[in-house]
This record gives structure tokens, sequence and C-alpha cells, in this order.
């Protein structure tokens, strides 16, 4: 905190993809007064939607203004067979413990996983853009799914050319649109 004495900031990112699940976490509220900066705001994090649920409380007390969850998808059957460490319920009760206790909230999907269709990105962006328009969400980062194994797109960010390509074009500018046409009447 003392090296961003030149920096002009209010919140500070905090890059640790498992926020939370390690107890080192716990310093923020010290490392807070550190901060030459009085209009300080606090911490953004990443983590999970069932820490948030657990947790929200604490990530609130040791300073943490903004998490940033893997939501991914809204689709219970997608989230199970990626493994994923989220659920619909722990999506649902993330939210509703972030908004408990002031926590904002930046949802991470993925456009482009194997099994979504329009049914399953219709039923994620029915639950997202609500939330968006209410202030329960002060964003999304909609990131595109890239198949690593393939070798002719290995490292490449985009979309495999596919039987399902135009579909997830579609959705992937259908979020960035309207989350861009509702964060900039705020």
């Amino acid at each position: 905190m003392k090296s961003f004495s030149d920096l002009d900031y209010r919140l500070v990112y905090i890059d640790d993809k498992t926020f939370g699940q390690s107890p080192n976490y716990r310093i923020l509220k010290e490392l807070s007064k550190y901060s030459h900066r009085k209009d300080f705001n606090g911490f953004i994090v990443q983590t999970t939607t069932g820490l948030v649920a657990k947790k929200a409380k604490e990530f609130r007390e040791i300073n943490v203004k903004v998490a940033e969850i893997g939501l991914e998808t809204y689709n219970d059957s997608i989230l199970r067979k990626y493994r994923k460490p989220s659920s619909e319920k722990f999506i649902r009760e993330s939210v509703d413990a972030a908004n408990k206790n002031d926590l904002m909230l930046i949802a991470n999907i993925i456009i482009g996983l194997p099994g979504e269709t329009e049914e399953t990105y219709t039923r994620t962006y029915d639950f997202i853009m609500p939330l968006l328009e209410n202030g329960k969400l002060i964003g999304i980062n909609p990131a595109i799914y890239t198949d690593y194994n393939n070798d002719e797109n290995l490292g490449e960010i985009d979309f495999l050319k596919d039987e399902q390509y135009e579909l997830n074009k579609t959705w992937w500018n259908k979020f960035n649109q309207t989350a861009a046409n509702i964060l900039n009447k705020i």
C-alpha cells in the first residue's frame, strides 16, 4: 500500500483468483490503514459465488467493496458438467448476501461453453440483466470460451468456427450491448 503513494486511486484490485480460500485475506483491514489517500474506498477481489454467499459480511468488514464472481452461466446442468464451483443456488445466495452487506458485484460469464443453447443463454441473460438494471450488479464480464486443446486455435481468444459459432457470437454481442446500454443510463 505504501508503494502506491504516488498513484491516484480509490480502489485496489487484489489479483488472487480464489480470494477468501486462504486465511491471509484477513489482513486487508490492516492494509487499509496504510493508504495515503483520504478517499481510499477499499478493495476489489475475484472469488467464487459460494464464498460470497458465505462470507459477504466478513469481506465487507475487511474493506472489500467489490467482488468479481465466477457466475459463468445460470444453468446448473452446464455448471455441473464443467465442475464449476457454483450453482444457481449459490449464485442467488451470493447476490442476496452481497446486497445485504453493501458489497458490489461484477459477474464473470462465459460465452461459448459447449452445451449452451438459445434456451440456456436466454436463462442466463434473463437472470443477469434485471440485476444489472436494479444495481445489484455493477458490471458483467463476458469471457469468450476457447478450446485450448485445439491446435488451430491454441492461445487465441476467439470462438471456434463450429456449428455453435453464430449462436455464441450473437449472444456475446447481446450481453455486451445490453450491459453497455444499461450502464450508460446510470
